[in-house]
């Protein structure tokens, strides 16, 4: 399992792929997104004018409403920057460093793509995407078919003929290579043709939250790894905001695997991120991978839309407070 030449210093040249790919639409994202501010702030205008008008049960039923409006917004800006999304070949052209390559079951796109709280327009990709920003543009081969990308990893499309030679030409060309596990034959032919030609130092596993799943790779995943995967063990309360992933899997230069458990991660509560939720226990694990391939690292800082989050929660009481005095 020897490693490809660094490919540090070069240019990233996008990788060949279909033509047939969906192009981004800015006039309807533009439009997309200006409803969908709209909304929030109808919303926010209904919780204090129903309350206003109804004591509290007009407010309740405002509130109901806030939340059902936000959640249609949050669903039409989502869908608002799938339409202006960039390509792979744009995303490359203007960022050159070394790609960081995506690989996963096109069956986990349907949960990578949900928001990671229920009125938020981030999706689970996005944040894994952002964890990866100082690192190299993020780019992943998108699903047959799709009439919209997915969020997160910028696309690049190939045909089943092509698709093989995509994948070499974006492992070879990857700083870092990110595998969400899965059990497709196609996932399992992506896998070893990472194993055969990436350093170990560059590859990261990211484990969902399904053991059996996990335990299927781990046994398949054996005959082709100098070390066996380790069990995960027993699951602790879940905690909130961790999407649908469980675990972290790095390798340093000799295979040893090193498993980080994002279940266990804990992070002061003026560090975390209402917006990105996922990224700074994200980056709390990406640490070690860091570290290994020399990049700049630092623990997640004070998070500023926490803390405007927390005032505005607390002018919001306060308002209503003295609304119902």
């Amino acid at each position: 399992m020897s490693g490809i030449p660094s490919t540090h210093g070069s240019k990233a040249t996008p990788p060949t792929g279909r033509r047939d790919q969906p192009e981004p639409s800015r006039g309807r994202a533009a439009g997309s997104r200006a409803g969908g501010v709209l909304l929030y702030v109808i919303a926010y205008i209904g919780l204090f004018v129903g309350g206003q008008a109804g004591g509290p049960a007009g407010a309740a039923v405002s509130f109901v409403v806030a939340m059902v409006l936000t959640w249609f917004a949050a669903k039409l800006l989502l869908r608002a920057k799938r339409h202006a999304a960039p390509t792979a070949q744009m995303l490359l052209a203007r960022d050159q460093r070394p790609p960081v390559a995506y690989f996963r079951s096109f069956v986990a796109d349907r949960t990578a793509r949900k928001g990671a709280t229920f009125t938020s327009w981030f999706t689970e990709e996005e944040q894994i995407a952002r964890s990866m920003k100082d690192v190299g543009p993020f780019v992943a081969i998108g699903a047959p078919g799709e009439s919209l990308p997915e969020l997160g990893a910028a696309r690049l499309y190939a045909t089943d003929d092509e698709w093989r030679q995509v994948v070499h030409t974006l492992t070879a060309r990857a700083r870092v290579v990110i595998l969400r596990l899965g059990s497709s034959p196609g996932f399992m032919w992506e896998f070893e043709n990472v194993l055969r030609w990436v350093r170990p130092e560059q590859i990261v596993l990211l484990v969902p939250l399904d053991d059996p799943l996990y335990e299927d790779f781990r046994q398949r995943s054996r005959a082709l790894m100098p070390h066996e995967l380790p069990p995960l063990i027993s699951r602790r309360r879940r905690r909130l905001f961790r999407g649908s992933l469980r675990a972290v899997i790095t390798f340093d230069s000799n295979w040893a695997p090193t498993v980080i458990d994002l279940l266990t991660i804990s992070l002061p509560l003026l560090r975390r991120s209402p917006a990105y939720p996922l990224v700074p226990v994200l980056r709390v694990a990406f640490g070690p991978l860091f570290r290994q391939l020399g990049l700049p690292w630092k623990p997640p800082g004070h998070s500023g839309r926490m803390i405007v989050t927390i005032v505005s929660l607390l002018v919001m009481i306060w308002a209503l407070v003295v609304l119902y005095a």
